[in-house]
């Protein structure tokens, strides 16, 4: 079976925007049909059958000014021994539960597809720069390198 990866949900936002518009509460805590919209994203996250992880705003707490590069960073150093990431915004609430794990085996099949055509062009855009450039070996082999960590993925 394919190792799974794991959810971040980012929920460490402080929801500038949406209290600037008017709000008057936590965006994540606004009600959307009757329930919390935080709680709609965790239940589409429990019902993936996937690992997860929730950023709270306390795991930023000791950053200046945390952003949501910072709460993934935050998110992978606590899930360090995953076999991957996927990242959802806990703002997201419409995520149907039809995302569940057994369908996620045919999805990293369809995204390795898809990263193998990439890895593909790339390479061939690294032979098209090196011939330009009268085959410049460190280029190449920096294409070369980019190429094997793409593929490792």
């Amino acid at each position: 079976m394919t190792a799974l990866p794991t959810v971040i949900v980012l929920a460490a936002g402080k929801g500038m925007r949406f209290k600037a518009s008017g709000a008057t509460q936590d965006k994540l805590q606004s009600l959307l049909c009757g329930q919390p919209v935080r709680e709609h994203v965790l239940a589409a996250v429990r019902a993936s059958g996937l690992p997860w992880h929730v950023v709270e705003r306390s795991h930023t707490a000791h950053l200046v000014l945390p952003g949501m590069g910072d709460s993934i960073a935050c998110g992978v150093a606590a899930t360090a021994n995953a076999q991957g990431w996927l990242v959802l915004p806990a703002d997201l609430p419409l995520i149907p539960d039809s995302h569940r794990a057994d369908g996620l085996a045919s999805d990293l099949a369809r995204f390795r597809r898809v990263r193998d055509v990439l890895c593909d062009a790339l390479e061939d855009l690294v032979r098209a720069h090196a011939a330009l450039r009268g085959n410049n070996d460190l280029s190449v082999r920096a294409g070369r390198i980019a190429l094997q960590l793409g593929r490792s993925a």
